[in-house]
């Protein structure tokens, strides 16, 4: 008798079913594992024979071929130990076939007890997506998520709880999510938590961070050391609306892949903060079996690349596909994976070597063809696709000012409110925010009034932008027209979108905006 039985594998953030086909027939007692298994699979034939062993059931004296199919894919991991012990169960007729479409995802113990394996959770949040209504995995993986009804979830602790369930002779009760998490991470991050209503002074900083958290736009902060690039960095989550449910299931699923816990509550975004010496496979993603990087573990959250210019030029030229398509490619011999890395990338960087290139507070130590050289770090495709480009200066503070401290709350409303338009405007596009909106979407999702227009068609005109600026341009002024609730994009939103991609602090000429007035 031919067993079938199913567990799942993952190519980048693609889950792939395995179906797993078991002969048991006369022959010289062993077991046999084709379909490209890697190193991990095949070592599991000892592992499953002592489980079925331990658990007081029959391994069949005979000979057992074992066949992982599709055959021409490679597989890896401990997914499968689970999946063949059941099936050479079913083969040797001690259990039926499961009547539903089931799958099964854990690691066997000598012993017959279930063991977590590294994309469990992955597992469990893609399998009704690849046609599976029951799933069986170990009892220790945390999955209280909710918004899983439509799969039946079983964890027993040990292959014999399985056996007697599929037997018939006992029942294993179905997991179900205790509570609705999105409440409680919605109640976490509403008032002042943070660091953001703590921060004095400011306030065109504090401005861009609104603007960059309502319409998820890249932001580059520079500016002299100690001046709080920092800081308002890590303010910016708290400003962020929580991960709606499917956002904070991918957030999960991607997590899962890369063997890391997910933020907490559940429905946080992820703030991550890569050191600048970390390698292009680290911040991208890479590996013999492609692994997500950093830019993929921030994926719908946030990804904070401090000294920009510290970080090696390639590492960073290998962000500009990622950051534009919203998705990293990684191509091996034997496979390709994607990985998304829909992220509102943070950058901060000193004007020069020392910081203090055009401060007015104190004197630069470096020679200009020094400053040029570090200013060169950064090429011009990459600022292109910075939205916000901000210049921040040291200010006297008034430790008295408790103005900002009060008005955070309101800035938290205004920016939920701004991607409540938006998520009604893209209801049924593929696009969450208007830091998304690509070229095919510009004509029907920015309207600008005659004024706006004058404005924008002297920017084209008088300024040597590329179009990739100007669209930027024009999602910034969409996203400002958003935080006042107006649908139409006017004059002084473009004129503001317009300043904070101005290039200050270089040694090259720039070539100056067009006048803000048009009388």
């Amino acid at each position: 008798m031919i067993a079938q039985t199913h567990t799942l594998a993952h190519h980048g953030a693609q889950p792939h079913p395995i179906t797993i086909e078991t002969d048991v027939f006369a022959g010289l007692p062993g077991i046999t594992i084709v379909g490209l298994p890697s190193k991990s699979i095949e070592e599991s034939r000892e592992r499953i024979r002592s489980a079925i062993r331990n658990s007081g059931l029959e391994f069949p004296p005979r000979k057992v071929t074992i066949n992982l199919a599709p055959a021409d894919v490679a597989k890896t991991g401990i997914n499968c130990d689970l999946a063949i012990a059941a099936g050479i169960l079913i083969a040797t007729q001690q259990i039926k076939e499961p009547s539903t479409k089931m799958c099964f995802v854990a690691e066997l113990a000598l012993d017959g007890s279930l063991r977590p394996t590294q994309d469990c959770l992955a597992s469990v949040l893609s399998a009704e997506r690849a046609g599976f209504t029951t799933i069986v995995i170990d009892p220790a993986t945390d999955i209280d998520i909710p918004g899983l009804d439509g799969l039946t979830i079983l964890r027993p602790h040990t292959l014999r709880e399985l056996y007697l369930h599929l037997l018939g002779e006992t029942t294993l009760e179905p997991w179900r999510c205790a509570r609705n998490k999105l409440l409680i991470v919605a109640k976490h991050q509403s008032g002042d938590t943070g660091h953001f209503g703590h921060i004095r002074g400011q306030l065109t900083a504090k401005r861009a961070l609104q603007i960059a958290a309502a319409g998820r736009h890249n932001l580059l902060m520079i500016g002299p050391p100690g001046v709080g690039k920092t800081l308002l960095a890590q303010s910016l989550p708290e400003l962020l609306p929580p991960a709606d449910l499917e956002e904070a299931k991918e957030i999960h699923y991607i997590h899962s892949l890369a063997g890391e816990k997910p933020p907490t509550p559940f429905g946080t975004r992820p703030f991550r903060a890569p050191h600048h010496n970390a390698s292009q496979h680290a911040l991208i993603g890479g590996g013999s079996r492609p692994r997500p990087g950093e830019i993929s573990l921030a994926h719908r959250g946030v990804l904070f690349l401090d000294e920009l210019p510290e970080f090696p030029r390639t590492t960073l030229e290998a962000l500009r596909q990622p950051i534009e398509n919203g998705e990293v490619h990684i191509a091996r011999t034997s496979m390709s994976a994607i990985f998304p890395a829909q992220t509102l990338i943070i950058a901060a960087m000193n004007p020069c070597p020392c910081g203090h290139y055009s401060s007015s507070q104190q004197a630069c130590s470096c020679s200009i063809p020094r400053v040029q050289n570090y200013q060169k770090r950064i090429s011009g495709p990459l600022l292109d696709r910075f939205d916000l480009i901000i210049y921040l200066e040291t200010e006297a503070i008034d430790v008295k000012d408790t103005t900002i401290n009060t008005s955070v709350i309101g800035v938290q409303a205004q920016v939920k409110n701004a991607a409540s338009q938006q998520a009604k405007r893209f209801d049924h596009l593929p696009i969450r925010s208007n830091g998304e909106i690509s070229y095919q979407y510009i004509r029907n999702m920015i309207t600008l009034d005659p004024e706006a227009e004058r404005l924008l068609e002297s920017l084209t005109k008088h300024t040597d932008m590329n179009q990739r600026s100007i669209q930027r341009i024009q999602r910034v002024a969409r996203t400002i027209a958003d935080l006042e609730g107006s649908e139409q994009i006017h004059k002084h939103h473009l004129a503001e979108a317009m300043h904070y991609k101005q290039r200050k602090y270089t040694c090259e000429p720039q070539a100056e905006l067009p006048a803000l007035s048009t009388a």
